[in-house]
């Protein structure tokens, strides 16, 4: 009878394990696009094929990919771990994120993993810090501004993996930065507040936020003093690149007090918040990331201090 119920059990754990999905190690390709700058890709096809098998793919950059990237940083497998969102590429047939994302990160002294928009629950363990890149995907008509903008009401898997990110890094308080499309998710996500075109203010308003060059300085932004942004950067006025079409719509914090809006652009389009309940999270409408990557010591501060918070919360996660 013993010896029957051992087997018994046996059968069941064994049965348990093969069901159970498995975590694996996947390292992304690493190329140079049109205009011969790095980035990091990998097919859907291929994760699809993974995820049919029961695999949850861990999705990492190859070593010998960051060197190139960066021959001077220093690796270390104690560093804090930064998980950034992917994109996706034109055809929405694989994940993609230029290297200049990445750069700034490493150079920093992060690990970096990458994010998928499946089984994010699963991918984001053990994670220091949540970094959310630009791009241009539709969100949630209610957040729109005007009834025509509701046209963009169809939100897809990127969306709710931004979306994700950002309720869970708020409740872990994990430290989070996001950059242009990505602090737009955070404003409405974390503050209710809406999301305009600027059609409209491109009539009144001599400001180029859509200037597509993005090594190029488009316009000033003023950084209001005792925020954190200003006290990461130590200046009240800063040159930046500028390439969105949409931005958070609110221009006073009267009715959102946990919302500290750091930065302005002069015509009052928001150019960094950050919130009073969650200290380690910042978000940016410019692309800090372009310059840093130019070595721009600046724009690198932004990520230091990204990092350091990262840093701090490793530490604390360890004593736990």
């Amino acid at each position: 009878m013993k010896k029957y119920l051992f087997l018994v059990i046996l059968f069941l754990c064994v049965g348990c394990c093969i069901s159970s999905p498995v975590q694996q190690e996947v390292f992304l390709d690493y190329n140079l696009n049109e205009q011969n700058e790095p980035y990091f890709s990998i097919s859907e096809n291929a994760l699809s094929q993974l995820q049919g098998k029961g695999v949850i793919p861990l999705l990492y950059p190859h070593l010998t990919d960051l060197k190139k990237l960066c021959p001077t940083c220093i690796f270390n497998i104690n560093h804090p771990t930064i998980g950034i969102l992917l994109a996706r590429d034109d055809t929405n047939t694989q994940y993609e994120l230029s290297a200049e994302y990445v750069y700034p990160l490493i150079k920093a002294g992060a690990n970096i993993r990458f994010i998928s928009y499946d089984n994010i629950a699963s991918q984001i363990k053990n994670l220091d810090g949540i970094l959310l890149p630009g791009g241009a995907f539709p969100s949630p008509g209610e957040w729109y501004l005007s009834a025509g903008e509701k046209e963009f009401d169809k939100p897809q898997k990127r969306y709710y993996a931004y979306e994700y990110l950002i309720k869970h890094a708020q409740k872990e308080q994990i430290p989070l930065f996001g950059i242009c499309a990505g602090m737009q998710m955070m404003s409405a996500l974390l503050s209710n507040q809406k999301v305009k075109f600027f059609d409209d203010l491109e009539k009144t308003s001599d400001v180029p936020h859509k200037k597509l060059d993005k090594y190029q300085q488009a316009h000033f932004i003023s950084i209001m003093p005792d925020t954190t942004l200003y006290k990461i950067l130590q200046t009240k006025k800063l040159k930046v690149n500028s390439r969105h079409k949409m931005g958070t719509a609110f221009y006073t914090t009267q009715d959102v007090p946990e919302v500290v809006v750091s930065a302005l652009a002069s015509d009052g389009v928001v150019e960094a918040m950050e919130f009073s309940t969650f200290p380690t999270a910042l978000g940016v409408q410019f692309h800090p990331e372009v310059f840093a990557t130019l070595n721009d010591e600046t724009m690198q501060k932004i990520f230091d201090w990204f990092v350091d918070n990262a840093y701090h919360y490793q530490q604390k996660e360890m004593k736990k």
